[in-house]
């Protein structure tokens, strides 16, 4: 098979039975009809506090979108499963033997980069580089990275660029408030807890980064830069 340019998969193999995504890194795909979709998905049901979209012209919440896809697939199954997960990108070919939720959570960040959100947007500069399986250090120093890259553009374009990332914090406040309200919405949805397990660790992580994004790096800092650790 041919790899597509704009498109990386996701192979979940249980042994008995395969799930597979296919998530289009450069368009966000067109959203179903509403009666495909249950009433939680819908923009006006626990909608979060600080959505900027209109109820009238985005009916769907576009993350409870991609998030209903991964629920559909996986919503009965438990966390601690092991599974085999395959990521093909266009550049190389992931694979590794892990619990399910470190799969899911791998796949979250992909479909919640590029689903459309608004807040989610800033997030989507790091889809053509996507790595899975990140550690928390590993997921700082790609976000950080990423973002003084484009401030490079920034400045290059006659803009003033965020060096002391300060809009980075303010991304990332916008963000904890979008997982707390999200949340919301997921409760009573599945059965089992692979799904929620994998959504809250990816929350935990946007929350992390929320509360104190300097004081992240500082305490980072060794690992980021390959420094020698000081007692």
């Amino acid at each position: 098979m041919v790899q597509r340019q704009d498109c990386i998969f996701y192979t979940f193999d249980f042994g008995e039975r395969q799930v597979s995504f296919e998530i289009n890194t450069v368009e966000t795909e067109l959203e179903p009809s509403v009666k495909d979709l249950p009433e939680w998905a819908l923009q006006d049901d626990r909608k979060c506090l600080n959505c900027v979209s209109s109820s009238e012209e985005d009916i769907i919440c576009p993350i409870a979108m991609r998030v209903e896809e991964v629920i559909q697939a996986f919503g009965s199954n438990v966390s601690t499963e092991l599974v085999h997960v395959r990521v093909q990108t266009p550049q190389r070919v992931f694979s590794r033997v892990c619990d399910l939720q470190t799969g899911i959570h791998s796949l979250l960040g992909l479909l919640m980069a590029t689903c459309g959100c608004s807040h989610m947007e800033s997030m989507r500069k790091l889809v053509n580089f996507h790595i899975p399986f990140c550690s928390t250090k590993e997921t700082l120093r790609r976000v950080v990275g990423a973002h003084l890259m484009e401030q490079y553009f920034v400045m290059r374009d006659g803009g003033q660029p965020d060096w002391a990332l300060e809009r980075l914090s303010e991304i990332f406040s916008h963000l904890a408030q979008l997982n707390q309200n999200f949340a919301r919405r997921l409760q009573g949805t599945m059965e089992k807890d692979a799904v929620t397990n994998a959504i809250l660790g990816f929350f935990a992580t946007t929350s992390l980064f929320s509360a104190n994004l300097s004081g992240e790096m500082d305490r980072q800092r060794a690992y980021l830069l390959n420094e020698p650790l000081v007692d």
